[in-house]
């Protein structure tokens, strides 16, 4: 029996009167079809605030200043604060805390990524002391405020474990013992409405169930609820009528529909979607049934960097060990990536010894944490390394935001190419995926794109090689490489979720 899979973009019928089906992404062997509609971000950047520093009528009171504010100070950097009361929570990435005009290094007290300080003398609330080891990224506090939410890339606060999420009394400043929802990457930020948290990161599985970057919670007990980004009301929430074209049809009230064929062919699916408002648009798509695909292939390396290690890189979640190269101060895992450091003119490699194979299909999530300078930095992915040779892709990142991917053998070029309409910032996350396939001669295909935007219908650059030392199984790996010309030194580049499965 076959069945397709496919997507449909998220549109509103009020806003777009022609929602286009998207292209049949592959056939499964499960049959799913799907229609979104828009949703409004829950979690959006703020907007710009524009303040009257020299306002003109000299009756108005200044309101930008460059006084220093006699607030407790910190080692690191805030990303969240949050007043409830006459309290200010603090969450960064931190480790000691030091009273207004005191030097760095003096009067300091240990306080990891989260503390609170008096919103009326500054002075930090020495009760509160929750010991977080990792990043902080959002704050927010529930209505009552009786509770204080934290998200970002912490397993642990003190002894006890939490996964990304916590809870804090405001009367105690003790940690929720009933509140422990789990999400299995960073946090990056949090809302509240009634008796539910809305968290927002790069996560993909909360308490056990699929939710792609977006989960609600009940402000109670941590409860996963039902919410997964798409609209509950509104203007799209009315009726979808697919014409699934063998002769059946279908009406839901919801915007997912499960169609299974009877047998391989070609048909023609019609959408219609209705809203509360009475307006209706129509769209066709002809999509193609295969036969059920071969069973998944088994990847031979992988790592989700979801552990804590300040020197070196530990052990991969799939084929063992990492080594490295230079000082394991250049090497360090937390807040659910694994970090390598350069200064300018440097090259730091990680490797999986423990990772072999003759076709080699790599997958890897990458940036840097600081802004690109001088004559670019590189970061690569090495698919094939045999006794300190290697096949392999790299990102180069320019000054400019270009973006180019290129195909290696060592240090020598086999083709490049820059990608047409692919810009790079710091904090960027870029995927960059290469394929190792065969002997006598090798090919080498790679491509890079933006994390979140469309993966590339074809590879981006290709080549072959038949270098005698390398037509054997070999082993897979990472690099980092800043220009001697950089001004910004040293680097920290991130990478994530590394996936290495046979060719195919």
């Amino acid at each position: 029996m076959a069945t397709p899979v496919f997507v449909l973009p998220r549109r509103s019928v009020a806003d777009n009167p022609s929602p286009r089906l998207a292209r049949l992404a592959r056939a499964g062997w499960v049959g799913l079809a799907t229609v979104v509609a828009v949703v409004a971000a829950v979690l959006s950047a703020p907007s710009v605030a524009l303040a009257d520093s020299a306002p003109a009528d000299a009756a108005t009171p200044v309101t930008v200043s460059a006084d220093s504010l006699p607030t407790t100070q910190i080692n690191g950097v805030v990303w969240a604060q949050l007043i409830v009361g006459d309290t200010v929570y603090v969450g960064g990435e931190f480790t000691r805390s030091r009273p207004a005009g005191s030097a760095r290094g003096v009067n300091e007290v240990v306080r990891n990524n989260l503390l609170a300080y008096n919103l009326t003398t500054g002075k930090l609330i020495t009760s509160f002391n929750p010991n977080v080891n990792g990043a902080v990224r959002a704050l927010v506090a529930s209505a009552d405020g009786t509770r204080v939410y934290a998200g970002g890339g912490f397993t642990k606060v003190g002894s006890e474990t939490r996964f990304r999420l916590a809870a804090f009394d405001t009367g105690t400043g003790a940690l929720v013992s009933s509140w422990k929802p789990v999400v299995n990457a960073q946090v990056k930020a949090l809302g509240i409405f009634g008796n539910t948290v809305y968290a927002g990161g790069t996560f993909t599985v909360a308490s056990g169930q699929s939710r792609t970057m977006t989960a609600s919670f009940a402000t109670s007990n941590g409860a996963l609820g039902t919410w997964t980004g798409q609209p509950d009301g509104g203007a799209v929430n009315a009726q979808y009528a697919w014409a699934w074209g063998d002769g059946t049809t279908e009406r839901a009230a919801t915007a997912t529909a499960t169609h299974t064929y009877p047998g391989a062919g070609m048909y023609e699916v019609v959408l219609t979607v209705t809203d509360t408002a009475g307006a209706t648009a129509s769209d066709t798509q002809t999509i193609v049934a295969t036969d059920p695909p071969a069973p998944p292939i088994t990847a031979f390396a992988g790592d989700a960097f979801g552990r804590t290690i300040t020197r070196g890189l530990g052990s991969a979640d799939i084929a063992g060990p990492w080594t490295t190269t230079g000082s394991t101060a250049n090497y360090s895992v937390g807040d659910g990536v694994g970090k390598l450091q350069a200064a300018a003119g440097q090259t730091v490699n990680a490797y999986l010894p423990g990772a072999t194979s003759v076709d080699t299909d790599l997958t890897v999530s990458m940036g840097t944490q600081q802004a690109v300078t001088g004559g670019g930095t590189y970061l690569s992915a090495i698919g094939h390394r045999v006794e300190g040779n290697d096949y392999r892709a790299r990102a180069k990142l320019l000054a400019s935001g270009a973006v180019q991917v290129q195909l290696m053998r060592g240090a020598t070029s086999l083709k490049y190419l820059t990608v047409p309409g692919l810009s790079y910032a710091a904090g960027d996350q870029l995927k960059l995926r290469l394929q190792v396939t065969g002997t006598s001669p090798t090919t080498l295909k790679a491509m890079v794109w933006k994390l979140g935007d469309a993966v590339p219908e074809a590879w981006q650059v290709s080549a072959t090689d038949s270098t005698a030392a390398l037509q054997q199984a070999g082993s897979i790996g990472l690099a980092f490489y800043v220009s001697a010309s950089a001004t910004l030194s040293p680097m920290t580049a991130t990478f994530d979720d590394l996936i290495a499965e046979p060719s195919h």
